[in-house]
């Protein structure tokens, strides 16, 4: 049975737009009688699958007379083919069929005639409009910007406000567009507020427009602030902004934010992104980075274009790639443009390839590839011939060229002229042509003193300097880029008064200190190892043991540079061949901090460069004055009454003052953290950190409030640091706040206050040990900071239980009984606690402070497990930290100093014969290493894996 006209039309216009239309022109060529609304559903159809070129056809053979869809359909498709003429015709039978009128058709027409160029005929027709739309009036925004006439596209979006028009997101972009072209962007910045006032600045497709206004106006501030206001960025946003960058010459935040693209899960880079990151690498001579790109480039298979071809030669520089690269772009059939060339010619110069550079330029010369030779190319050819001495050939390319008179290409000339020597007299001829023009700077003028001077000539090159001068010349300052850890830095010789040189001398020793943490240079450095790629070498150098790399590292300059980068940490963990190392932090007389490296397989210590910061400092031992009683660690008003008491004993016993500074030490990314402190009765904001790789300190970000013998711990990859104590007008004020760093952004932010206003982590204090103090601790546990309390008012002490703090919910909350019960008080316990494997352990002294008692916590009953037998501690009363826990090889470990003043690192295995009931673990306690450190006292210890 035939279809009907009725639903044979309902199933034509139902079906889907690009990817049925030959389906639905089936089922139209099948039906027996065709209406109106057929031919009008199918034109509209194939003007929505995009298919202009069948819809005309269509509308030709129309038998039916067209409704006003058809037209506005049939104009769009007339737009998409540029096909002016029979948009005219149509325009035509519009107006003879009355169906101008409908605002539609009438957009629809004025649209065709601006898009393609008849701007006049299509203002016209939006002018006859007796009521204008929205949609109206962005299509002729769009035509004049377009047709170069942006105050008339202005005056017609300020005529659209007029009229009580609310401009919608096209009109804004098309305005804004306008002003991208104008000379000023005061006009772009009050569209901008308009956008923010409707909300429509935080769109990417308006927000892509104003910050490609503000970047081309080179306002970057502005331009950073739009691309973080943008809430959901795409592509064009990102290409931007980097694009933006690029040309304002920090390439190095070109390449930060493609970086930042490439994390991005949302956004993928294409053509542009990765032409403009290749680019950035060749301005910063980044080889390495411009690998890195290359190779994310494959990956992700986007397609190349000649854009991307062009950035890929030019940041190989080897001739072989280059040309390799070029081969490859003509069997893809990307043809070649100007950029390309100047790649090639810039390759082979840089190669001394003069021959292959010669025929790319004659082929260009000839019209092989149909492009003609420009400025560039030329200046590049006559350096590549003038390198090579061939002076008299490198001035006939310039004779031949339409370039003959260029300042660039004859200043090039007289450049290898100063090189080889004037054979022939072409410099002085090059000379001469170029003073003539008039040259804009003093670089001809010094390259012609040169060029005399080298040939004995010293009163030509007298009277070339007396030309600068007299034609107001001067020399430019030179310029360097100092590559460090954020990929460079330029520093001028200009204005270097001595106060700016001393400056910068600093500047540059840090910077050199930066250089180290970067990434290895491939190929910038001599190979590690001669007979072997540096990727081969690298693996080597990684499976050496680690108590080898200080040695190693003089062996040679590229080997200093492997074994203190980033890549060979990285092949260590991938090899797995990573060693946890102990650090440990002892303090000797006169206040002075050491820090120790053991390695525990060799059984070997390392000692570790001094911290250049205020634990240094030496103070005399028993000097009189208030400077002792910063130590104090009480809190209240006892304060007075605690200093009197320990005035007396001093005086009584002829003690020295105590020498604690009061800092303390946690681990992240790999680095160690020392943090705050007191020095000279003030209370420290300074964190240090140490790397590893380099062996060396450096001061990061300090933080928000100054605090000694506050508590440090690593959570989540962040770092927190709660309570401590600072220095009051009337003593140590106890502190409630605490604080946690993110090391990425590298700032310290404050975190909910403590809940017990008495309840404050401080050292606990007896005056049976002349009221020194014993630092207490904190741990990570279960994702949560856990931290044992105590309270000490004068003359009485007690201890309650701990807080937890959860980063999840952002708050405090109280530790539960048998866990803060447990957790050691009594006897100046240290209330130190380490995590090993996921088990909490902590040591509990025994009454008579000759041994201490391990126990480890049971999370799911809430109690504590003794551990069997004890581990010996010489005297609990003796030091700042009389034992130190660590978890080191998965494994519990416990440093201790015996009465011979022999640090010991001992090592507990567990047993497991610890029935379900029982109260009691057993361990077999093992020495690691040992050694003498006199008088030291143990104040902490890290594990680093390394």
């Amino acid at each position: 049975m035939q279809r009907t006209s009725s639903s044979a039309t309902t199933s034509s216009s139902r079906t889907p737009g690009r990817a049925a239309w030959c389906l639905a022109r089936t089922v139209f060529d099948e039906m027996p009688r065709r209406n109106l609304v057929s031919w009008s559903a199918l034109i509209s159809g194939c003007d929505q699958a995009g298919r202009p070129d069948l819809a005309l056809e269509l509308f030709v053979r129309m038998d039916a007379p067209p409704i006003e869809h058809v037209y506005a359909s049939v104009a769009r498709s007339c737009a998409a083919l540029r096909a002016v003429s029979v948009g005219a015709q149509v325009h035509a039978r519009a107006v003879k069929g009355g169906l101008l009128g409908a605002s539609f058709v009438a957009n629809s027409i004025s649209s065709m005639y601006m898009k393609c160029g008849r701007f006049d005929e299509g203002y016209e027709v939006f002018s006859a409009l007796a009521e204008p739309t929205v949609v109206s009036y962005n299509a002729v925004i769009s035509g004049l910007a377009a047709s170069s006439q942006p105050v008339r596209g202005l005056e017609v979006f300020r005529l659209m406000k007029l009229r009580s028009l609310r401009p919608d997101k096209f009109s804004y972009a098309a305005a804004v567009g306008i002003c991208s072209g104008l000379e000023h962007s005061c006009i772009g910045a009050a569209l901008h507020c308009d956008t923010v006032k409707v909300g429509l600045d935080v769109t990417a497709f308006v927000g892509n427009v104003i910050l490609d206004m503000y970047s081309k106006h080179g306002t970057i501030k502005e331009a950073e602030q739009v691309f973080l206001d943008v809430e959901e960025k795409d592509a064009v946003t990102w290409n931007t902004y980097i694009a933006a960058r690029s040309r304002r010459g920090d390439h190095t935040g070109a390449l930060t934010l493609f970086r930042n693209m490439v994390m991005d899960v949302e956004v993928r880079p294409d053509n542009f992104t990765f032409a403009s990151a290749l680019a950035a690498c060749a301005e910063l001579s980044l080889i390495r980075h411009g690998k890195q790109v290359h190779g994310h480039l494959i990956r992700s298979r986007v397609d190349a274009d000649v854009a991307v071809g062009n950035a890929v030669i030019g940041i190989h520089g080897h001739a072989e790639a280059a040309m390799e690269a070029f081969e490859r772009m003509k069997e893809a059939g990307i043809a070649p443009d100007s950029v390309t060339f100047t790649g090639l010619l810039s390759a082979c110069n840089h190669a001394g390839l003069v021959s292959q550079g010669v025929g790319y330029f004659n082929s260009m010369m000839t019209g092989t590839h149909g492009v003609p030779p420009g400025r560039e190319h030329v200046a590049c050819v006559v350096d590549l011939l003038g390198r090579a001495g061939r002076l008299e050939d490198a001035e006939r390319h310039v004779r031949a060229s339409a370039f003959r008179d260029d300042h660039v290409v004859l200043g090039g000339l007289l450049s290898a002229c100063r090189l080889h020597g004037d054979a022939g007299g072409v410099g002085e001829r090059a000379a001469a042509r170029l003073l003539a023009l008039g040259p804009a700077t003093s670089s001809p003028y010094v390259l012609l003193s040169q060029l005399h001077a080298a040939g004995g000539r010293w009163d030509g090159a007298g009277e070339a300097w007396r030309m600068m001068k007299d034609g107001a010349g001067r020399k430019d300052a030179g310029r360097s880029t100092v590559g460090g850890l954020q990929m460079g830095s330029v520093l001028s010789a200009s204005s270097m008064t001595a106060k700016s040189m001393n400056r910068n001398e600093k500047s540059a020793t840090d910077s050199n200190k930066r250089v180290k943490i970067s990434t290895y240079e491939y190929g910038s450095n001599p190979r590690i190892i001669p007979t072997l790629p540096d990727e081969l070498s690298f693996q080597i150098l990684a499976r050496l043991p680690r108590i080898h790399y200080l040695n190693l590292k003089m062996v040679s300059q590229a080997w200093k540079a492997a074994i203190t980068s980033c890549e060979l940490s990285q092949e260590r963990k991938e090899l797995g061949v990573s060693e946890e190392w102990l650090y440990l932090m002892t303090k000797a007389e006169a206040n002075k901090l050491h820090w120790y490296a053991l390695d525990p397989v060799s059984q070997k210590w390392q000692r570790l460069p001094p911290m250049p910061s205020f634990i240094n400092e030496d103070e005399s031992s028993g000097s009189s004055g208030s400077s002792g009683f910063w130590m104090w660690n009480v809190v209240g008003s006892s304060i007075r009454i605690a200093d009197f008491v320990r005035g007396w004993f001093w005086r009584r016993y002829g003690l020295d003052q105590m020498p604690f500074c009061g800092c303390s030490v946690a681990v992240l990314d790999g680095c160690m953290y020392v943090i705050g402190g007191f020095s000279k009765a003030v209370a420290l904001n300074c964190v240090w950190k140490y790397d590893p790789r380099l062996n060396l300190w450096q001061e990061v970000s300090p933080m928000i409030t100054g605090r000694a013998f506050c508590k440090a711990a690593l959570l989540k990859g962040k770092l927190y640091v709660v309570g401590g104590v600072s220095r009051g007008r009337n003593g140590l004020l106890p502190l409630r706040s605490a604080e946690v760093f993110d090391p990425k952004t590298g700032q310290w932010s404050a975190l909910p206050e403590m809940p017990f206003a008495k309840a404050q982590v401080l050292p606990t204090a007896f005056l049976a040990d002349v009221l020194k103090p014993i630092a207490t601790g904190m741990t990570s546990y279960k994702e949560k900071l856990y931290v044992p309390q105590s309270l000490y008012s004068w003359p009485f002490f007690f201890d309650i239980g701990g807080e937890i703090y959860d980063p999840e919910l952002n708050s405090w909350s109280t530790m539960p009984d048998g866990l803060g019960d447990g957790w050691p008080a009594r006897q100046a316990g240290t209330k130190l606690g380490i995590v090993v494997s996921d088990k909490l352990f902590t040591l509990e002294p025994s009454s008579s402070l000759d041994s201490g008692q391990i126990k480890t916590y049971d999370h799911e009953e809430d109690t504590w497990v003794t551990i069997t037998p004890r581990v010996p501690v010489n005297d609990f009363t003796d030091a700042e930290a009389p034992y130190l826990l660590a978890g080191l090889h998965g494994r519990l470990h416990v440093i201790t100093k015996a009465a011979n003043n022999t640090v010991q690192v001992t090592q507990a295995v567990v047993q497991n014969n610890r029935d379900n009931n029982a109260s009691e673990e057993h361990v077999v306690w093992t020495t690691v290493a040992s050694r003498d450190f006199g008088a030291a006292e143990l104040v902490s210890c890290q594990v680093l894996d390394v």
